[in-house]
């Protein structure tokens, strides 16, 4: 299980700010019955993450990948890269066995 006590930080401008300004995120990968399940890899094997990115209007989007081992306090970055149609996508390689 993870800490419920231990967040992603991170900065989101008031609610009378996100008017207008929506993004979407759909069809992440890798996902097993809709994110009830774990996905399983190889330690050391990269895994490969994308999803669908996109928001209303004409604004440059980033993204990130953010992961980390249930038992790390600190959540990894990894920059997203812009593939085309709105896919995003990254990889990174788990260190050791675990959730």
């Amino acid at each position: 299980m993870h800490d419920p006590d231990v967040t992603a930080t991170v900065s989101t401008p008031s609610i009378g700010d996100l008017s207008g300004r929506r993004i979407y995120i759909e069809d992440v990968y890798p996902l097993v019955d809709a994110g009830r399940f774990p996905v399983k890899r190889i330690v050391g094997e990269a895994v490969e993450v994308w999803a669908d990115i996109f928001r209303d209007g004409h604004a440059v989007l980033a993204a990130e990948l953010l992961w980390r081992p249930e038992a790390a306090n600190k959540w990894s970055r990894v920059p997203m890269l812009a593939r085309p149609n709105d896919r995003w996508s990254a990889n990174f390689a788990p260190p050791r066995p675990g959730r």
